[in-house]
Parts: C-alpha cells; structure tokens; sequence
C-alpha cells in the first residue's frame, strides 16, 4: 500500500492488530467485485510457466496440460510446449479449467498464480517490447496472496480479518472496466505473490469476511487505505493528498505507539 514519509493513513490495524481510533464503518456484503485484474511487476524476457492442470488457450481452443515457454521476439509472442508451437502473436490468454500455473521471474522466482493469465506483448517506451502479463482471479483468491504479505499468516485471526476486508475494499474501489488492468501487484496497490494453500490462517480470516466490503454512511465504497505505522498518529487526506475524505480524520493512535514493533526516534528541540 502506498506510504507517505510522513503523512501515514492507518485504516485497519498496526502491527499488533489494535483497532485505530476511525469514525466506526459499516462492513456490508459487496455487490459484484468477484474478480480483479492484477498486472505482475516483474520484468519478463521468456517465461518458464508450469502448468499444474488444464488451461484453455483462448485464441485458439486449444486445451493445455503441459509446460510452456514463452518468448518474445519483436512484437511477437511464441508460445511452445515441447517441439509444437502452440501460439503465435501480440497476445493470447490462458483460461483456466482447473488447477493452477506455476510461472517464474528473476526477479521473484517461482510464483503460483489461480485464475486466468493473459501475455501481451506491449511497448517498453525505447522503441522496443516488453512482455507484460495480468492475472484475472476471484478476488477471494486474490486476497490470500495480499493478507499474507500486508500481515502474516502467524498474526491473530481477528486482525488478519480486518486486513482482508480493508485490502478487499481497497481492490474493489479500483476496479476498472475500461483499463487494461485494476492494479498492480506492488506496494503501489497491495502487494501481491499470488497463491500458497500452505496459508490456512489467512485462508480461514479470507472465507470468514467473504464478500464483505467497507462502505460510508450513504453505502458507497470506501477507498481503504491503511499502512502497518502511523506515527502515532493519522491524518487526513485533505493534508496527505489534497482530497478530503470525511471518514479519514486526524486523530491520535495510542496503539501504535503501544507497539513494541514500530520504529521510533527521540529528538531533544532546544
């Protein structure tokens, strides 16, 4: 989540899953926010992608079972397994049927990701491509690659509750039907690293808020922003980003000073 030097907005929790001191929301069931398109940061000249069930090859038909590599020359994108070429183009999409993929980067090596994932070959602003791929998944799936590394799996469950139901409402406040993509996979947004089965914590604090969103007294979505510090204290996004938002005030938090975790300094003013 984006964090200022000094002007930290904290909706949800501090480290130590303490409620800040915000105006009380009322947690309502979402209305259609049941996917998400997440563009993935890491920079990609070929992919190995394991695939670990069925995917449908979109462009094509064709039904995929099988390892792929992808590589990108030009404004082309070549999508083998084995020997056969399966695609050739500026974009394709594999559409899940069942299980999962398994894609590496240098940058985060193997990842796996649920949903659908679409390869596009865009320009890289120097005259040249750049592979850029987006991961269309159930936000519910989302939010167990965004809980676990906003928090951790080993935080209480009840706070790891008000982290996906803040993240979920986030992520719905920035669904875009007319951009390429929702949001990225980076603390830019939320961060992001796709699925993990092994998170039974957050996957249990994920199904437990299914669905449920931050809403203001008029029932329209909060934009839920939050930060693991705030200083001690929060403030208004009419200072942070000129755009005042009544349910954000400027108030006092005593639990984040509470907190043996968060970072602090002492400075003697003569």
């Amino acid at each position: 989540m984006k964090k200022l030097a000094a002007l930290l907005l904290t909706l949800a929790l501090s480290a130590a899953a303490f409620m800040t001191p915000f105006i009380a929301l009322p947690v309502l069931a979402a209305k259609d926010y049941s996917t998400i398109r997440v563009r993935l940061s890491a920079s990609y000249d070929d992919i190995n992608l394991g695939v670990k069930g069925t995917y449908l090859l979109k462009e094509t038909g064709a039904v995929v079972s099988s390892d792929i590599n992808i590589s990108l020359s030009g404004s082309q994108l070549v999508a083998t397994c084995g020997n056969s070429v399966l695609y050739s183009g500026t974009e394709f999409t594999l559409v899940r049927q069942s299980g999962l993929l398994r894609q590496y980067s240098r940058q985060h090596g193997w990842r796996h990701y649920l949903g659908d994932m679409n390869y596009k070959a865009v320009s890289d602003g120097l005259g040249g491509y750049k592979l850029a791929v987006t991961n269309t998944v159930g936000m519910e799936d989302y939010l167990i690659g965004v809980v676990a590394y906003e928090m951790s799996n080993t935080f209480p469950l009840e706070a790891l509750k008000a982290q996906a139901v803040a993240a979920r409402s986030y992520a719905a406040s920035k669904t875009s039907p007319s951009a390429s993509y929702d949001i990225v996979d980076t603390a830019s947004d939320q961060v992001y690293k796709g699925y993990d089965s092994t998170l039974t914590n957050v996957i249990a604090a994920v199904n437990a808020t299914k669905g449920q969103v931050l809403a203001n007294s008029s029932g329209a979505l909060v934009q839920a922003y939050y930060s693991a510090s705030n200083g001690g204290q929060t403030e208004s996004t009419a200072n942070a980003w000129g755009s005042p938002l009544p349910y954000y005030q400027m108030k006092d938090d005593p639990y984040d000073l509470r907190n043996t975790m968060s970072p602090t300094a002492k400075l003697t003013l003569p």
